[in-house]
């Protein structure tokens, strides 16, 4: 029997936000040394991120890279691979994962809504204003814990984390940051996923702006609309990076992983070199 594809996108959707809600950040420290750990407080809650050291003698500053569950794109293996490239360029590396506790079905008087081909998805299954907030807390936790260490700051982000994190520049609600990078920024709402470029628009900040590479829709809607609003508003410090999907990769495939991890690092670099740095 063939599925609804709304239903089946729909489960796939929820599981992979609630039955690993917890699950990145106990991958974290069940796969990597302990002595990358570094304890911090995002909030209320506690968070143990990924630390990976400067290799050279003159350190070009500090990366922030956020990961989300998934199976695709910027993963935490392909993040961790990532870091150690960008640790022999001289960058001090935190991976953080980003995670919020989701609304698992639609509900409705608190009893639980089926869902079928007809049921309205307009709605996101998460809360933009807490992920935006969770970001916002994370990232001003993960500042806080590298204040002392030289050079510039930069943020590299996917898909959901990265839709906010251009909201909260483009509100200049970030700590101080001298570049952005964002992978295939997106919402699960067409309403919010619209206004992604107008905050790309409205970042005060340079931003690296990579489409491709996740298989998303709703990301491919705005990728020439955001290229567009910054061409035309003659944003300053502007590229926009088309990466195929078939780049995207899995966590389960290292291989291809790796091709991903090739293509966003060479991608970064020269971006690096075309600010100065």
């Amino acid at each position: 029997m063939r599925l609804p594809r709304l239903l089946i996108t729909a489960t796939l959707s929820m599981w992979v936000c609630i039955g690993h809600a917890s699950m990145l950040s106990e991958e974290l420290k069940a796969r990597y040394p302990g002595e990358q750990h570094l304890a911090l407080s995002a909030g209320e809650d506690a968070l143990t991120v990924l630390q990976t050291s400067s290799r050279t003698t003159l350190p070009r500053g500090v990366a922030i890279i956020l990961v989300e569950t998934g199976y695709q794109g910027l993963t935490l293996p392909g993040a961790w691979q990532l870091s150690q490239r960008m640790s022999r360029w001289g960058w001090h590396v935190l991976i953080a994962p980003v995670e919020i506790n989701t609304v698992a079905q639609n509900t409705e008087n608190g009893a639980p809504t089926e869902i079928t081909r007809f049921t309205d998805s307009s709605h996101s299954w998460v809360d933009a204003t807490d992920w935006d907030t969770q970001v916002m807390l994370i990232l001003n936790a993960a500042f806080a814990a590298v204040d002392r260490e030289p050079g510039y700051r930069l943020v590299i982000s996917q898909g959901m984390s990265a839709a906010s994190v251009l909201k909260l520049d483009a509100q200049n609600k970030l700590p101080a940051t001298d570049s952005l990078v964002t992978i295939a920024p997106f919402w699960p709402q067409a309403g919010l996923n619209q206004r992604i470029a107008q905050y790309l628009k409205d970042s005060p900040t340079p931003v690296l702006d990579i489409s491709g590479g996740l298989r998303n829709r709703w990301s491919a809607l705005t990728a020439s609309e955001r290229a567009r609003q910054a061409t035309v508003n003659l944003k300053l410090h502007y590229r926009h990076q088309a990466i195929s999907d078939d780049f995207a990769g899995s966590s389960l495939d290292t291989q291809l992983g790796s091709v991903f991890v090739n293509q966003v690092g060479k991608t970064i670099y020269g971006w690096v070199d075309y600010l100065g740095w």
